[in-house]
C-alpha cells in the first residue's frame, strides 16, 4: 500500500471512527486481514451482534462464577473482566496468576494501571472460560 494511500485511508478512518486511536486499530485489522476481509466483518450484523451477546453472556457468568467464590470483580462492558484478590498471603494475584500459568491459562497482570492484586480476563472461549473458573475455584478452595 502507498503511503499517501495509508494517510487518506487513515484520514477516512478518523472521519468514521472519531479518533486516531479507532483509526490505528482499524488500521491494524486492515494490514492483518485485508480491507476486503475487515469490511465484510463489519457489515456482517448477525456475527457482531452474536460476537456481543455472547461477551455480554460471559462477562456475567463470569462475574457471578468468580464472585461466588470470594473474588471481586470490576463491573464491566468490555471484552474482559478485572479481577481482584483478596490480600492474603498466597491468594494474592501474582499467587493467581502463578497458579493458571501452571495450568495453561494466561491472564495479565495490570499492576502497571494501577492495580497490583488484579487480573485481567479477556473474554474466550466457552472451554477456556470454564476451565478458569475451574482453576480458580480450586485456587480458593472452593468445589466447583
Amino acid at each position: 500500500m502507498s503511503h499517501k494511500f495509508a494517510e487518506r485511508g487513515n484520514d477516512a478512518a478518523v472521519g468514521l471512527f472519531g479518533t486516531d486511536a479507532h483509526a490505528q486499530r482499524i488500521g491494524e485489522a486492515i494490514a492483518a486481514h485485508g480491507t476486503q476481509d475487515v469490511a465484510a466483518a463489519i457489515r456482517d450484523q448477525a456475527f457482531v451482534q452474536q460476537a456481543v451477546s455472547f461477551n455480554q453472556m460471559w462477562v456475567e457468568t463470569l462475574t457471578r462464577a468468580l464472585e461466588a467464590i470470594g473474588l471481586k470483580v470490576t463491573p464491566s462492558v468490555a471484552n474482559f473482566v478485572l479481577i481482584h484478590f483478596p490480600e492474603i498471603d498466597g491468594k494474592r494475584a501474582a499467587d493467581a496468576d502463578e497458579f493458571l500459568t501452571s495450568r495453561g491459562y494466561i491472564l495479565r497482570a495490570v499492576r502497571g494501571y494501577g492495580f497490583a492484586n488484579a487480573l485481567r480476563m479477556s473474554i474466550g472461549p466457552e472451554e477456556a472460560n470454564r476451565g478458569v473458573i475451574a482453576a480458580l475455584s480450586e485456587f480458593m478452595g472452593h468445589q466447583s
